[in-house]
């Protein structure tokens, strides 16, 4: 199935948790300052495992940095 992460096309295989395929993206609920939204609703860290993604999700991933 296709959705989009950040903007770009990404191709899974099968059914997928929102935290199964963060950790493709090398993201994990211990990782601090990641913001998640699902179909522009954000998704507490508690929920990911909960969470199925779907055919045409529209995922953004957000990490906070420290600048100056």
């Amino acid at each position: 199935m296709t959705i989009l992460v950040n903007g770009n096309t990404h191709d899974i295989e099968g059914e997928q948790t929102l935290e199964e395929l963060l950790l493709e993206f090398e993201i994990s609920k211990e990782m601090k300052g990641i913001a998640v939204a699902l179909n522009d609703d954000v998704i507490p860290k508690k929920m990911w495992s909960d969470t199925k993604v779907q055919s045409s999700d529209r995922i953004e991933i957000i990490r906070a940095v420290q600048g100056g």
